[in-house]
């Protein structure tokens, strides 16, 4: 496509559109121009700036050139990179779909010489939204079971155990223990692994230890116990040389505990009842309004999945490559700290490559898609909102609202929670406008 240029005295901007939906902006800073930006920027630094044998204001400009004229050079860079930025995006009405990443450190400036660069914008697709009103879609029938009730009831009692030290009548099947992890191979003198202060329990075997042995060594053992079971040492264990071959596990009971579910009473306490039926009633209530929540999150998925279908738009394929290649480092790097090996890892990650980039292409659509649902019906996040789901995230994570501000704040969050809030209202909005079919439709 045709050059655009956008010029005034000592800068020039010009940009290119291409058919990949990106831009290209090209800019020019004349000598003078950049040696003007920093002159002005040291004599900023020297205002402020306090100096053993020069009086405030009055350090000279060749001291302040040796000391911060880096810094300030570096300054006057993203300070044109950030004006020839805006200015091909007013003058050109360019629409970014991301802010572009460009290396600094790439750009240093000699003294005396004009500044040159040039950089790619990816650009938003163009969307005309189809219908996405009244869109069709079947809700499931709401059951919960007595069964569900008992498990639910029972996961409670776990999750509000409290471990009591098993004193003389030692470690129980189901009871808990903090050990030592010794693993060891023949023909090696030192330990392949040493772990301590592990929290294990006998019916939980670690990985390559056969499950009913380990229940059968631990069960029973006291404060200070010291146990072996066999291994075969598993393919994510951090000796790749030992992997598949068989081993020695020896676990040191520092302590053993007994685990006390708590009584039907603290039961009763919890939900704020005062006897079983309550409870039962209660218990069904919170289930039933669980998996409402979860039916209402499955609509809203299937709905969002068919305006997806009836909209074709070309996503640049850089940026797609981009976000896909983020995505896939971000699922290495949980694969890792999970424990997988690296090789391990980068296998996975390769047999998932066009998965990554279809789940990548579809999650750009979605944004979009939602985005421009937004702006049609008007739907925007209030303060109020914000400062809502501050406080439910303060109290999931028993902080206050300005411990949780703060950590937003710092980490730069803020749009990406607006974001968030936004997805929510017209995920729920599609919903609430679609034509739902069946049970308590």
């Amino acid at each position: 496509m045709a050059d655009h240029a956008h010029t005034h005295e000592g800068f020039d901007v010009q940009v290119e559109r291409t058919d990949q939906g990106t831009a290209k902006v090209s800019f020019t800073v004349s000598a003078a121009e950049f040696e003007s930006n920093v002159a002005k920027g040291l004599q900023n630094v020297g205002r402020n700036t306090r100096m053993k044998g020069f009086r405030p204001g009055k350090v000279p400009a060749k001291v302040l050139e040796k000391q911060f004229g880096e810094q300030v050079r570096r300054e006057a860079v993203q300070h044109f990179l950030n004006h020839a930025y805006d200015d091909a995006c007013k003058q050109h009405d360019l629409k970014p779909a991301a802010h572009p990443r460009i290396n600094l450190d790439e750009l240093k400036v000699e003294a005396g010489a004009p500044l040159e660069h040039s950089f790619e914008i990816y650009l938003r697709p163009e969307i005309t939204l189809a219908e996405y009103k009244g869109l069709e879609v079947e809700r499931a029938k709401i059951e919960v079971s007595d069964e569900e009730i008992t498990a639910a009831l029972d996961d409670l009692r776990r999750q509000r155990s409290r471990p009591e030290p098993a004193g003389d009548d030692g470690l129980s099947a189901d009871g808990m223990a903090l050990c030592r992890l010794v693993f060891t191979t023949e023909g090696r003198d030192e330990p392949l692994l040493d772990r301590d202060n592990i929290r294990l329990s006998p019916q939980t075997a670690p990985g390559g230890i056969d499950a009913e042995a380990f229940e059968k060594a631990l069960t029973g053992t006291k404060d200070g116990d010291e146990v072996q079971v066999p291994v075969t040492f598993p393919d994510e264990f951090p000796e790749e040389s030992v992997r598949g071959q068989e081993g020695l596990c020896t676990i040191t009971v520092r302590q053993a505990f007994t685990v006390v579910p708590p009584t039907d009473e603290e039961i009763f306490q919890m939900m704020e009842v005062e006897n079983e039926e309550e409870m039962l009633k209660v218990a069904r209530e919170r289930i039933a309004e669980a998996k409402e929540n979860e039916e209402n999150s499955r609509i809203e998925t299937a709905l969002l999945d068919q305006v997806i279908e009836l909209h074709d738009f070309e996503i640049p394929p850089g940026y797609l490559a981009e976000q896909a290649e983020a995505k896939a480092a971000e699922m290495r790097q949980n694969l890792i700290q999970q424990g997988m090996p690296e090789e391990a890892a980068d296998a996975q990650i390769a047999e998932q490559k066009d998965e990554i980039r279809i789940s990548s292409e579809k999650a750009l659509r979605a944004v979009y898609l939602l985005e421009e649902i937004s702006k049609a019906e008007d739907l925007k996040v209030s303060k109020e909102e914000m400062t809502e789901e501050l406080g439910r995230i303060a109290q999931r994570n028993n902080a206050s609202v300005d411990e949780v501000g703060k950590y937003y704040h710092e980490n730069q969050m803020f749009s990406q929670l607006a974001l968030e809030l936004l997805e929510r209202k017209v995920r729920r909005f599609l919903r609430e406008s679609a034509d739902v079919r069946g049970p308590g439709a």
